[in-house]
């Protein structure tokens, strides 16, 4: 069984914050609508306007945002409005793959039979806060999206278009953004460029496979993976939530599933252990799955949703185990909540550990509403009864009464006493706030021991401003025997590392932010990915739809981009980095909401595949026109190259704002290129040239272009590293 931290997807959270809207625990929040027939009103009424330009006066007044929008492409049945945080100098390049805004405006309006559109609407009443940023003052561009399956997913073949330029909002100013005008994109990133930077892979190969049928676990949100059949393959577990993107589904598309695997990476058999009907309505909305050893037998426990959450609200947050008995599955009550507006402990996430050092594996129980606390666990006892004894903890009285509750994400031991702590991110909203607006917390509760599990745990802050974390890890980065705490931040797309304060838990966590510029980071995974003796991150971009790990500098210089695992995988959630396949690397287990089915990147090492790093001379300062990457018989070069392995023209063939070779390499960046076959066995020459404005194009100019090629290397056999640093040619 693999021991983990347990992630929370970007969709999870934004539930949270739509949850946070209603301002109040009993209110019933709801998720922005779609507009199916967007209202006519006059101007400055309640309502948008969504007409055709010549039905609607076109004057923008104060405290209104307009848009005229123009298409001539198909592009869907609804459009998205978003408004980004941005300077001027960053907009739009900074935003084309459309990363979570900063709010959105609350009404769809549909895809009117013709175009020019004119939308006018009351603002900022009509806005939904996603980042805790004021707006008034705040200065922000705005992107049209359609045909998003919900308000923080953006597919890449989903029409967009952004404003000429951004406004800042003022009480009482027109937020007039002119003409937007919006159309399907060229084409892939990746086949527009396959050298664009989110598409190289590092020094690793990878393969994908898919696992079993489409919405086998509708939404599949999290997993675990464990040899759950006691065959000495590893399984996988998983439980879905589809309601997110697609709201007017049946309920009995809720369900928990297992995929038996083979050690080959197929599916041996897929069973569906549990399911929501009318005659058993207990599985509501399920979040969280894991599975541990409860006396000597595998047992599944799941998180359902607690109440007023989206996307169903009507959630009791019980906690469900599920153990083998007579070759069926039995499931049996963990902790029910049966008033759970008022009392709710419940694990929406399952984090467990070893709370009380007996050697198994207990339950860190989150909360919620009145019983917001730290250090309520459910004790695994490892007999059929009682099979779990509950430590339960009441609300401290100075708890900030705006909390929404408290979400158990991770158990370690942080002091060094034998008992770990457990950490979480509290939820709040912020009161009075037009939009509304939501914040967030790190906190850990210090395990007291076996004297005081029954008393109130002493709660640390680590972070008073991280909404909303998605997933957290610990690990000693720096050497000195102390745990530091790396966090993400799905609206600010960073992750966070905290640096133990060391003997004293309750000193500051100093921050420092190692990673920045994801889309919307949701779960994450540490592990030394390279072997080079380093804990790098490993990241699930929820709505980019990728995942993508990044390797740990070990100094205080930035975190780089160690490489693209896999793309276009539609909303990515819980995974786990493992060998999956016993070859001794590490493969890549996941599941897609959107697909509904679970899924494996394999890494491979494919015989005639070639990993070349470049680098540049630290002082180059010249332009850059093209690099070329090919297979020699001899040095120096004449004639035909034996392979055309990679040319790159220094152009933005992908329109992100960027030239495609200075992205990649330069005096500052070295260049990992990894080429899964390179078509040809046998002994070669790997050659790189870089050519520079006054060289030339195919045959480099001696004193002006830079050229370097390898000693000869023997493909065929399994992948060829080279390390080739560029210098002028000079034949």
């Amino acid at each position: 069984m693999i021991t983990r931290s347990r992630g929370l997807t970007a969709v999870v959270t934004l539930m949270l914050l739509a949850a946070a809207c209603s301002g109040n625990a009993d209110s019933e929040p709801q998720e922005p609508s779609p507009a199916q027939e967007a209202p006519s009103t006059t101007a400055g009424g309640g309502a948008a306007v969504a007409e055709p330009v010549a039905d609607v006066d076109e004057e923008c007044l104060p405290d209104e945002l307009c848009v005229t929008i123009t298409a001539t492409e198909s592009i869907g049945k609804e459009l998205r409005l978003m408004l980004y945080a941005a300077t001027e100098d960053e907009w739009p390049h900074g935003f084309r793959s459309l990363p979570t805004p900063s709010w959105v405006i609350s009404e769809y309006p549909a895809v009117p039979e013709a175009f020019p559109l004119r939308i006018r609407m009351p603002f900022p009443e009509n806005l939904f806060a996603i980042s805790t940023e004021t707006v008034e003052g705040a200065r922000m561009g705005l992107a049209i999206a359609s045909g998003v399956d919900s308000i923080m997913t953006v597919e890449s073949t989903d029409a967009r278009g952004f404003s000429d330029g951004t406004l800042v909002f003022e009480p009482g100013a027109a937020m007039d953004f002119g003409t937007v005008e919006i159309a399907l994109p060229a084409g892939d990133t990746c086949e527009l460029n396959p050298y664009h930077p989110d598409c190289l892979t590092g020094d690793k190969f990878w393969a994908t496979h898919l696992l079993g049928e489409e919405d086998f676990v509708p939404g599949a949100v999290y997993l675990d993976v464990a040899d759950i059949d006691g065959d000495g393959v590893s399984d996988i577990v998983t439980v879905g939530e589809p309601h997110f993107s697609e709201p007017s589904l049946p309920l009995t598309t809720l369900k928990l599933g297992v995929y038996y695997m083979n050690a080959d990476l197929t599916v041996r058999e897929a069973e569906i252990i549990d399911q929501w009907s009318e005659d058993d309505p207990a599985l509501y909305s399920p979040w969280g799955v894991h599975v541990i050893d409860h006396g000597g037998e595998p047992m599944i426990l799941v998180g359902t949703n607690i109440p007023d959450l989206l996307p169903l609200e009507e959630g009791f947050g019980d906690v469900f185990s599920y153990r083998m008995a007579d070759g069926d599955w039995v499931r049996e009550v963990v902790r029910a909540n049966p008033d759970p507006r008022e009392e709710n402990y419940n694990a929406m996430i399952v984090v467990v550990c070893d709370l009380d050092a007996d050697g198994d594996e207990d339950l860190a129980l989150s909360s919620a509403f009145g019983t917001s606390a730290v250090g309520s666990w459910m004790e695994n006892t490892g007999e059929r009864d009682p099979a779990w004894l509950p430590h339960l903890q009441t609300m401290a009285a100075d708890t900030d009464p705006a909390i929404r509750g408290t979400l158990g994400y991770k158990c370690t031991d942080l002091n060094d006493d034998g008992y770990p702590e457990v950490a979480y991110n509290a939820m709040f909203d912020i009161p009075d706030t037009q939009p509304p607006r939501y914040r967030g917390e790190i906190w850990f509760g210090i395990n007291p021991g076996p004297d005081g599990w029954d008393e109130p745990w002493q709660k640390v802050v680590v972070d008073d401003d991280n909404w909303a974390s998605a997933d957290m890890w610990f690990n000693d980065f720096d050497g000195d025997g102390h745990l530091d705490l790396v966090a993400n931040q799905i609206f600010s797309s960073t992750v966070t590392r905290y640096r133990h304060p060391g003997a004293d838990l309750t000193h500051v966590w100093e921050p420092e932010i190692i990673i920045s510029g994801l889309t919307s980071p949701s779960d994450m995974w540490l592990t030394d990915m390279d072997g080079d003796g380093h804990i790098d991150v490993v990241s699930a971009d929820h709505t980019a739809h990728e995942g993508e790990w990044h390797v740990n500098p070990n100094t205080s210089g930035a975190w780089a981009g160690g490489g693209s695992i896999f793309r276009n995988i539609g909303m990515p959630g819980d995974f786990a980095m493992v060998d999956l396949d016993e070859d001794g690397d590490l493969d890549w287990v996941g599941v897609s909401m959107t697909l509904g089915q679970a899924f494996i990147v394999e890494q491979t090492t494919p015989p005639s595949g070639l990993i070349v790093n470049v680098s540049l001379p630290d002082d180059f300062d010249q332009t850059v026109t093209r690099m070329v990457v090919t297979l020699a018989n001899e040095l120096p070069v004449t004639g035909i190259p034996a392979a055309l392995l990679a040319l790159v023209e220094n152009e933005d063939a992908d329109g992100d704002g960027a030239l495609d070779v200075d992205q990649i390499l330069s005096a500052d960046q070295d260049l990992v290129l990894a080429i899964e076959d390179v078509g040809v066995t046998g002994d070669y020459h790997v050659v790189v040239g870089v050519y520079v404005e006054g060289g030339g194009q195919f045959q480099p100019v001696v004193g002006t272009d830079y050229l370097i090629g390898s000693e000869k290397v023997t493909f065929g056999n399994g992948p060829i590293e080279v390390d080739l640093e560029l210098e002028i040619y000079n034949e």
